[in-house]
């Protein structure tokens, strides 16, 4: 949860990238692209997203969407880069 709702990772990234390509002028639709295709695509017109008006919310949401991300590592003490809680929070689900 980003404080106010949980974050749909999908919707946010996805959403974004849509968003790129109506303002450029490219289709949208059809195939729901992958988060990862999406992303990749965000990255590739990372330009755009820069001067575009609207940056300051396309940030907010993708750092909701990163908070969201590291939350989810956290329980995967591997994946889990954050702080000490965070890690100590690991440790307990698993034990070690």
């Amino acid at each position: 949860m980003d404080g106010h709702g949980p974050v749909s990772i999908p919707a946010v990234v996805v959403g974004w990238a849509e968003t790129v390509k109506t303002e450029r002028g490219l289709p949208t639709g059809g195939a729901r692209p992958s988060v990862a295709s999406a992303l990749a695509y965000l990255a590739a017109h990372v330009d755009h997203l820069a001067g575009a008006e609207w940056i300051g919310d396309a940030v907010d949401e993708l750092a909701a969407v990163a908070r969201a991300c590291r939350a989810v590592a956290c329980g995967v003490p591997e994946l889990c880069t954050g702080p000490p809680s965070c890690r100590d929070r690991a440790s307990w689900v698993t034990g070690t």
